[in-house]
Parts: C-alpha cells; sequence; structure tokens
C-alpha cells in the first residue's frame, strides 16, 4: 500500500476517483490537506489542472491514506497517460506535515491559464472529463499492443462525441419509442486504440414483437464528430472542391482513391460545429467563410460506424480564386482546391466523378436550393 497519495486536482471529485481506482470507498477516509510551495494551474486548452512549484503558492487537495496496490496501479495509469508521475512532497493535514506522493507534469513547461478552480471544474468540465477517464480505464482493463500507448487527444475527441449525443434533442416521430436505456451491454472491449478505435459490444435489445434480443455481438469503428462545407460563392455560382488521396477507398481496390470532396474534418474539443467548419475551410482549402448555412446532420454508416456528420454550405468570395495545395503537414494533408460550377458539379454525380456521401448530399441540397441562397446572399 502506498502510505500517503494528495490529489489536487480532477481526483478530488469522488465520482472520478471511484471510476479511475475501481474503489467506491477511496474517497470517504479522504482528508482536506494542503501542499505549502506549490500551486495549482489550469492547462491551456484542457479540463485538467497541472501542479508545479511556487514559494508562495499553496496547493489544495485531498491526502488520501493506504492505498491499495491494485487502486495505485490503476491511478498511475491514468496519470501516466496524461504525462504525470509520481513526486514526494511535504503535505499539511490537520496540525501535521506527512510526506506524500504527488502527480506532477513530467514536463515544465506546460502552457497554463491562471488558477485551477475545483468548483468551476465540477460544473463545466466534469461530464466530459469523465468521459474521457471511462474510455482510459477501458484501455486499462484491456491492455494490448494495439491499443497502448494511451491517445488522449484521440479519446477526448470521441469523448467530445458522447457527451454531445448524450444531450443532443432527439424527435421520436414515426420511430418507436425505444432509447438508448433500453439496450443492456452485457460487455465492452477495446481491441484497439489509436486515432480511431474498435470497441467490441455484446448487447441485448427489445424487438418491434415485445421480446428481447439474443446477446448480439457487434464490432463498431469509433471515431469523432465530423463536420463538412461546401464553399458557395453565390454571385459566380461556384464552388471549392478539394481532392486529395484516401485511404478507405484505396483499401477497397478503388483504382482512383484520389476522391473529390467536400472540405471536412474533426470537431476538435471544445469546438462547436460551426466552429470546426470555419477551421477547416481555412486549413483545407485556405478560404474565409462569411455565413455558414446547415443542410442537416447525421450517420455515415450506422451498422459499424459511429462518425456524426454536420454538414454545411459556407458562402465565400471565390473572385480571387487561384487553384492551390493545402493541408497540415502535421496531419500528412495533401489537398488540391478545384473551382467548379455548380452546373458542373450536379453533373458531376451522374458520371461518378462524386462519390462520397457528404458531398453528394451537399450537391443535392444546393441544387434544390441555390437559387434563393443567391437571392439571401447577395441581396438580389
Amino acid at each position: 500500500m502506498t502510505p500517503y497519495l494528495f490529489v489536487f486536482g480532477t481526483l478530488r471529485d469522488p465520482i472520478l476517483l471511484a471510476l479511475v481506482s475501481g474503489m467506491d470507498n477511496l474517497h470517504e477516509a479522504a482528508r482536506p490537506a494542503t501542499a505549502a510551495g506549490w500551486c495549482v494551474e489550469k492547462v491551456r486548452d484542457q479540463v485538467f489542472p497541472a501542479i508545479r512549484t511556487d514559494q508562495d503558492g499553496v496547493a489544495h487537495g485531498l491526502l488520501l491514506s493506504d492505498v491499495p496496490a491494485q487502486a495505485m496501479a490503476r491511478l498511475n495509469f491514468f496519470e501516466t497517460a496524461f504525462g504525470y508521475s509520481l513526486q514526494m512532497a511535504d503535505v499539511d493535514v490537520e496540525t501535521t506535515c506527512v510526506q506524500a506522493e504527488i502527480y506532477v507534469p513530467d514536463r515544465a513547461d506546460a502552457q497554463t491559464d491562471g488558477p485551477w478552480d475545483f468548483a468551476l471544474w465540477q460544473r463545466l468540465g466534469r461530464a466530459q472529463f469523465l468521459e474521457v477517464a471511462s474510455e482510459i480505464m477501458s484501455v486499462y482493463t484491456h491492455q494490448t499492443q494495439d491499443n497502448l500507448p494511451v491517445n488522449v487527444a484521440a479519446i477526448a475527441v470521441r469523448a467530445h462525441a458522447r457527451l454531445r449525443a448524450k444531450i443532443q434533442p432527439y424527435q421520436t416521430g414515426m420511430r418507436h419509442s425505444f432509447t438508448s436505456s433500453d439496450v443492456e451491454v452485457k460487455s465492452l472491449t477495446q481491441p484497439y486504440s489509436k486515432f480511431f478505435a474498435v470497441q467490441e459490444f455484446a448487447l441485448t435489445h427489445p424487438k418491434f414483437d415485445g421480446t428481447r434480443s439474443d446477446i448480439l455481438r457487434r464490432e463498431v469503428f469509433a471515431s469523432g464528430d465530423a463536420v463538412s462545407v461546401l464553399p458557395y460563392d453565390p454571385r459566380l455560382d461556384k464552388v471549392v472542391l478539394i481532392e486529395q488521396f484516401r485511404v478507405g477507398a484505396f483499401a477497397r481496390g478503388d483504382r482512383k482513391p484520389w476522391l473529390l470532396e467536400a472540405v471536412a474534418g474533426r470537431i476538435e474539443v471544445g469546438q462547436t460545429p460551426e466552429e470546426a467548419a470555419l477551421r477547416e475551410a481555412e486549413e483545407e482549402a485556405g478560404l474565409t467563410i462569411s455565413r455558414l448555412e446547415k443542410i442537416s446532420e447525421y450517420y455515415t454508416t450506422p451498422g459499424a460506424y459511429n462518425e456524426y456528420i454536420y454538414s454545411y454550405i459556407g458562402c465565400v468570395d471565390l473572385s480571387g480564386f487561384e487553384r492551390d495545395f493545402h493541408g497540415l503537414a502535421s496531419e500528412y494533408e495533401d489537398i488540391a482546391t478545384h473551382l467548379v460550377a455548380v452546373d458542373d458539379l450536379i453533373s458531376m454525380m451522374t458520371t461518378g466523378q462524386i462519390n462520397n456521401s457528404p458531398l453528394v448530399i451537399s450537391a443535392l441540397w444546393l441544387a434544390l436550393n441555390r437559387d434563393r441562397l443567391q437571392k439571401d446572399w447577395t441581396g438580389a
């Protein structure tokens, strides 16, 4: 057992501590404590803190005593995923000073945004972080060479999508009243977890005849939510398409795996779909969108793939457009842009030049709405 462990950030939350440690009662014996000479600050663009030395600072947290080895192994796995490791520090608890272990960032150059506010995190960041922690600990439970090391950034994007789905309103309409709460998950494993993940479910669900299904075993290719945006100039009546190599088409055996597409990309943590659409237009096509109109939101292949796409038309001035090459080198993107008249765009669907769902959906929508957009967006 570890004699003393001082937790100063998200692990102060009893639900998170129980999830990570695997012990429901660990928080009950915790005592409020402080560590003089340290300060706790929010990590920039993240929903967790870092601790650093500060001669005038005082870090507030909880002191855990005699943490079992199995719980410590889980806690170490979780903290290591974020780049933290154990270090000794003096901790004041009640009227006593003890030597305790604390999790300190391995790198001292973390960018921070002022003091960490635990109460604010519980209100605004806790739900998202619990989703992240849940997937990290599922990797711990089923560690393989295919899901290690933990890719926290990719997990955070998937967690962000799951949280968005949980709070997203839905309409039953003609659909049955079944909801996700009617599905019973017998087991869930994640044998592969990198930029994307593969999840294996064993589950049962209610059937339309009032009975319940046998246990179904299903694999899901897991991603985060994504956006697409078709840049459209209503004055020129032209759009910009991008072209890039697509490994999915190549894996299928397509002899032409360079596809014409709408601008598209993942919704990063903390971004709205609209913000992601504007960012992707700049990164992939060098374009500044002045106005967005939503087309639809939808699953691409819900029988095996959890990706959910938000599609938009973006108003853009293409009067000075020049064909160019774009993309982020950090993501190995190699993207060419094309200027296409809308009439040609429609005919390209019939010839097979356009063969991916976000662009097909966007082109058909534009064909139905181009007259209105030209009027609304130009004032003509």
